[in-house]
């Protein structure tokens, strides 16, 4: 991985997850068109641990880039991030559906909360309105239903 040994002089786990994905997704927008890293951010900070926001800042690392299990591991983030991270990434070919349902049958309320968060952020109205009429029905398609069913799932778990 390069740049290892940079992240590594960063000692809080907060603040390196935050620099590498500030490089890791400098480049990319998100659908309205503005730098995803906010999405990253806003995820974040709507969790409630030092743990689950760094999840919240890399959850899409192993998804969106070329980063892997191995490489958070050597960057020094928690077995649980990992996990966490992993709990919550779509993979390729996978029906959404069916990644929701997985994540509720875990009954990992980390990953949920972490998921939770995430989809709400998608599904922000105020952001949503700066879509496609198409882009708009769309995501309300995908994130309506299972919202509702994270948020019944999160407050039986807690």
């Amino acid at each position: 991985m390069r740049n290892k040994e940079r992240y590594l002089k960063v000692n809080n786990l907060y603040n390196r997850a935050l620099l590498l994905v500030s490089d890791l997704f400098q480049d990319k927008k998100d659908k309205a068109g503005f730098p995803y890293i906010n999405h990253l951010i806003r995820v974040s900070v709507k969790l409630d641990t030092e743990e689950l926001r760094i999840a919240g800042l890399l959850h899409d690392v192993l998804e969106d880039t070329k980063l892997t299990k191995k490489d958070l591991a050597e960057l020094e983030f928690s077995d649980r991030v990992i996990e966490i991270i992993e709990g919550v990434t779509n993979i390729e070919g996978e029906d959404y559906d069916s990644k929701i349902q997985k994540i509720i049958n875990s009954k990992d309320i980390d990953v949920i909360k972490v998921k939770y968060a995430d989809m709400s952020d998608n599904y922000d109205k105020s952001r949503l309105k700066l879509l496609s009429k198409e882009t708009r029905d769309k995501l309300t398609k995908k994130y309506d239903n299972n919202l509702k069913l994270l948020r019944k799932v999160l407050e039986e778990l807690q």
